[in-house]
């Protein structure tokens, strides 16, 4: 978001997403930016791998998934607040900022952590990779817990929207569930031709984001919710630093 990155075609680095907001919205009010940040800054995929690879990877000691996690968590709160310095930069009000809680991808049909369920298609799992009951609870009780409670506390902190209710639909829908609203591996490989959408909400994963988006956008963006009763646009001025509304759009 804050940095230049690479996309997924190569040929050079993008510039920051946000530049490309303030690129697309130009003079426009912007009625809502949707967030969904943090897992990759504390490399998730990573965290992943060390716990397929490696053993108790839930339990500390160099180069284990929860010392790398206990490393980077603490770094998540200057970030967040430098995106919110960022779009401040921008005139976005604050409360037009949705930030949303991640999903947890390790439970069962019964809502237990995975029991060596998690990346089961893989093909290092014939030979004894695998990701344990223990495992995955601690990624579910420290490492998700952790990121959705810096996630929260980030909404607080900027005076954003945060969009919870995420987390607990997802608990009987994890990756070894039958009903599973989580990507698998063979799964991503079939849909786009590598493993790179692993671990990510599949089509009724990504519902449950969509209702919850919907529901908080159309709380806010209409009086009481009436779909008929669009609140009235603003125009937003930088007046001394502030944020002020333009009166010549009151009738609008």
């Amino acid at each position: 978001l804050l940095g230049p990155y690479a996309g997924i075609v190569a040929g050079g680095l993008l510039p920051p997403q946000i530049e490309a907001l303030d690129d697309l919205v130009g003079d426009r009010e912007v009625d809502a930016v949707l967030v969904s940040i943090g897992a990759n800054d504390v490399q998730f995929s990573k965290l992943v791998e060390r716990c397929f690879i490696r053993v108790a990877c839930d339990l500390g000691g160099p180069g284990s998934a929860a010392a790398l996690f206990d490393k980077l968590l603490p770094k998540l709160p200057g970030r967040y607040d430098q995106l919110g310095a960022a779009l401040d930069g921008l005139s976005i009000a604050r409360d037009r900022v949705y930030l949303a809680e991640y999903f947890d991808p390790t439970g069962d049909d019964a809502g237990r952590p995975c029991d060596g369920g998690i990346l089961n298609d893989h093909p290092a799992a014939k030979v004894g990779f695998e990701i344990t009951t223990d495992e995955a609870a601690w990624a579910a009780n420290v490492m998700l817990t952790g990121l959705n409670a810096e996630v929260a506390s980030a909404t607080s902190r900027n005076g954003w929207e945060f969009v919870g209710g995420i987390t607990s639909q997802f608990l009987t829908h994890g990756y070894c569930a039958t009903d599973h609203w989580v990507v698998r591996l063979l799964e991503s490989r079939a849909n786009q031709g590598d493993i790179n959408g692993t671990l990510h909400p599949n089509s009724l994963g990504h519902d449950v984001y969509r209702d919850r988006l919907a529901a908080r956008l159309s709380s806010n963006l209409y009086a009481g919710g009436n779909l008929q009763a669009p609140r009235r646009p603003e125009q937003r001025l930088e007046v001394q630093g502030k944020l002020a509304s333009d009166p010549s759009f009151a009738d609008i």
